[in-house]
């Protein structure tokens, strides 16, 4: 090989770390010395061949620091190492990468992502039903990623590890897939937590708590989500069924009239005072 030339065909990369990458690749790109050594680091560190090469090539096409791919390549071998799943963190820095988001920021935007999944996992291998307990980590970092603060997730949590050890893993996945959606839907995180402790201090089950989720995501697209769901809200307390008509009370609270520790105030457990939920991939 000559050495003044570091150019090396996609070939003989996909020859060391990828031999089945599509040939149609293999014959348009050229990739340098140090873009394959990274790839096979990577590869290393728990990526696949594939996804390790492209997000080597992200790299070097983007300047990234010798010393800051060091310490993705480190972050990325520690949360596979943890059990944690490597693409979304990929994908958050793949998202940084093009909006040409400065290196220590891109490291620290994918550290948080990390630390949303660590959390969720570790939570949900705590509770009963072992076996499903990646899909209810997953959903518990999606809502984090949504606006869920830390805090809140906590309160319903401590909500779900009071209820029968059969009932908890599918309960649990739904209730943070619930949680998801009304952040996404800019409910506040405070307001999240209250609603989804209402519903599950009285009984809630899986199917119920899809129900609402269904309902609060039709309604909220409509109306205020936060006035949305303090009439859930006042449903659940009442033991009306959450598609009952608006009593006099909730047809108040159209008129501005808020209950008390209504979701509507209050912060998200993270500082905002408006308890507004941020959108997906924050």
């Amino acid at each position: 090989m000559n050495t003044q030339t570091p150019l090396l065909s996609l070939a003989l990369l996909c020859t060391t770390v990828s031999p089945g990458m599509a040939t149609e690749q293999a014959q348009t790109l050229q990739v340098t010395e140090q873009t394959r050594n990274q790839a096979q680091l990577l590869v290393q560190a728990g990526l696949g061949s594939p996804e390790a090469l492209r997000l080597a090539i992200a790299l070097e096409e983007a300047r990234v620091p010798q010393t800051d791919t060091l310490r993705i390549q480190e972050m990325l071998r520690q949360a596979i190492q943890e059990g944690l799943p490597g693409q979304p963190l990929v994908d958050k820095l793949h998202e940084g990468l093009v909006k040409g988001v400065p290196a220590q920021e891109l490291i620290r935007a994918a550290e948080r992502v990390r630390s949303r999944y660590a959390f969720g996992y570790r939570n949900a291998s705590r509770l009963a039903g072992s076996p499903e307990a990646a899909g209810t980590g997953r959903v518990i970092a999606e809502a984090l990623s949504a606006g869920l603060a830390e805090g809140d997730a906590e309160r319903i949590l401590d909500r779900l590890r009071l209820r029968e050890r059969d009932q908890q893993q599918l309960l649990a996945k739904e209730c943070f897939l619930t949680a998801r959606t009304m952040a996404q839907l800019r409910l506040g995180s405070s307001a999240i937590a209250d609603t989804l402790g209402t519903a599950l201090q009285h009984a809630f089950q899986a199917r119920s708590m899809a129900q609402l989720r269904h309902m609060f995501m039709e309604q909220a697209k409509l109306s205020d989500p936060a006035l949305v769901a303090s009439r859930f809200m006042l449903r659940i307390r009442s033991g009306q069924p959450l598609d009952a008509p608006s009593s006099d009370a909730t047809q108040g609270l159209d008129r501005g009239s808020q209950p008390g520790g209504s979701p509507s105030g209050g912060s998200n457990g993270k500082g905002d005072p408006g308890g507004r939920g941020k959108g997906p991939g924050q």
